[in-house]
């Protein structure tokens, strides 16, 4: 009860200040009869005033405090990449969708991980990524490769993000490894798991094999 009560506290303030503007328009309706041409221009202009704020409260303030929070929302990730068909492609391809979730990291970390967070309650400002084992590919150039990664995620909505990347990804072009220039198709498959406690475990073991 006491949780249900705290979640309601962001709510509070902005429903109060709608029942006041609201009162406040349908005080200000009868003057914009008046007779008097003064009174009825300033009655007009305090009443867009009035439904300006309504409208703020409407589309700005109140959508993100009633949309409930995700479950998962504090969660940081943990990802698994491995190379599929393609053979030495695969390693490749691993490795670049790697540089792909360490750039995004890097850039949209920080603005993620402070969205709806209290920052003067010490919300988390950004996330930190941390490559937990990995498994080299023989390419046959000089380009980095990789059989298998597992990064870690760290950070507020970290979880939330990345889950979505979850599955096969595929690649079609024409490999460094290729010197006829014919099309291969490669795929990486790519597993998120939210990090617990134990995730986090097991993770920790991935690095002494």
């Amino acid at each position: 009860m006491s949780k249900f009560v705290k979640e309601l506290e962001p709510l509070m303030e902005p429903w109060e200040q709608w029942k006041s503007t609201v009162k406040a328009l349908e005080e200000s309706a009868p003057l914009l009869q008046d007779p008097d041409q003064s009174l009825r221009a300033m009655a007009e202009e305090e009443s867009k005033s009035l439904q300006n704020t309504l409208d703020k409260l409407l589309q700005e303030v109140f959508p993100p405090i009633l949309i409930p929070s995700s479950p998962t929302g504090e969660v940081s990730a943990l990802v698994e990449l491995k190379a599929g068909a393609g053979g030495e492609e695969a390693s490749l391809f691993v490795a670049d969708l790697l540089r792909m979730y360490l750039r995004y990291v890097d850039v949209w970390g920080p603005d993620i991980s402070c969205r709806g967070a209290d920052m003067n309650r010490g919300g988390n400002r950004g996330w930190k990524a941390t490559i937990l084992s990995q498994t080299s590919g023989a390419s046959g150039t000089s380009k980095e490769s990789y059989k298998e990664v597992v990064l870690e995620v760290k950070g507020r909505g970290a979880y939330d993000t990345f889950r979505w990347e979850t599955g096969v990804h595929r690649v079609q072009r024409v490999p460094a490894t290729e010197a006829s220039g014919r099309m291969h198709t490669s795929a990486v498959a790519v597993v998120v798991l939210p990090l617990t406690e134990e995730s986090r475990a097991e993770a920790s073991l991935l690095t002494f094999e």
